[in-house]
This record gives C-alpha cells, sequence and structure tokens, in this order.
C-alpha cells in the first residue's frame, strides 16, 4: 500500500514516524515526490487543489488533517469509490466540533481494506 502525505506546513516527520510505528510495511511518499499517481492508495492532506483528486486514479481514501474539508466535499472531480474522512490534530485551532459534523463518504461496500 502507498499513502502519499501532503502536510503543508505541518511537519511531515511525525507523521512518518507514526505510520512507520504502526504499519512498517507501508510506503510512504511526500508530496510533492508523487511518482506514479496510479500506485497511490492513500492520500493524507491539509488541502488539495479542486480536481487534484480525480489524478489519482486508484485513490481509495483521502484523509484532511486540517481545517478547509468543506472544499474537498464540493469537489466534484473526486471519484465515487474514494471515502474520504476529516481528521484534527488537538491544539491546533481547528474547529474541532465543526470538522465532527463534516459529512463524509463510507467505504465502497465490500471495501473493508482501509
Amino acid at each position: 500500500m502507498i499513502l502519499l502525505l501532503k502536510p503543508g506546513r505541518l511537519p511531515a516527520q511525525h507523521w512518518i514516524d507514526a505510520f512507520a510505528a504502526k504499519m512498517p510495511e507501508l510506503e510512504v511518499r511526500l508530496w510533492p515526490d508523487v511518482g506514479d499517481r496510479a500506485e497511490v492508495d492513500v492520500l493524507f492532506t491539509v488541502r488539495i487543489a479542486e480536481g487534484e483528486v480525480a489524478r489519482f486514479p486508484n485513490l481509495k481514501f483521502v484523509a484532511l488533517i486540517a481545517a478547509g474539508a468543506d472544499r474537498l466535499l464540493a469537489d466534484p472531480d473526486i471519484p465515487p469509490h474514494t471515502s474520504h474522512r476529516a481528521f484534527h490534530q488537538p491544539g491546533n485551532g481547528v474547529d474541532h466540533e465543526g470538522l465532527g459534523r463534516l459529512p463524509s463518504r463510507p467505504p465502497p461496500p465490500g471495501d473493508g481494506a482501509i
């Protein structure tokens, strides 16, 4: 499985270390070193431009790690097979209550892999 991390201004190393500790077999790529977009399964991002998600044909899951999930949720080009969730980091100034109310798309039926 390949995860693409686009942390924006957030420090990437703590994310990389956490993934390595829990899933050592996971390949983590750091934006903008995307490589072959067809190989990317998961995207962890602070934000992403409208239409960018659709450029990853086999993407299964998008995790938003900061405020601004409404932009992703409004993107008409997100493939229907792509699940997404909004996450937050405690103490980062994000409206946690608002994030908790954001709608999210569940995984496709029968796809419990991610």
